[in-house]
């Protein structure tokens, strides 16, 4: 079994809204979007997790490879 946490902290795609009673999660002002790719190819796992905020163009922010 595989466990993936991504450690960006959950970062919305929209602006925060305003804490209210039914809040369950905010996340803090240094969490962002991220997207993480995980690519199968033979006996080798890669994933890649890149920093997906407007003008950052994608950059890779981490990586692991897995190899059976």
């Amino acid at each position: 079994m595989v466990h993936i946490i991504n450690g960006t902290g959950g970062a919305s795609w929209k602006e925060p809204a305003l804490s209210g009673p039914r809040t369950a999660f905010t996340p803090a002002e240094k969490s962002f979007p991220c997207i993480t790719f995980i690519t199968f190819q033979g006996n080798t796992a890669s994933l890649r997790t890149v920093d997906a905020r407007p003008g950052k163009e994608l950059k890779v922010i981490d990586t692991f490879t897995w190899v059976k």
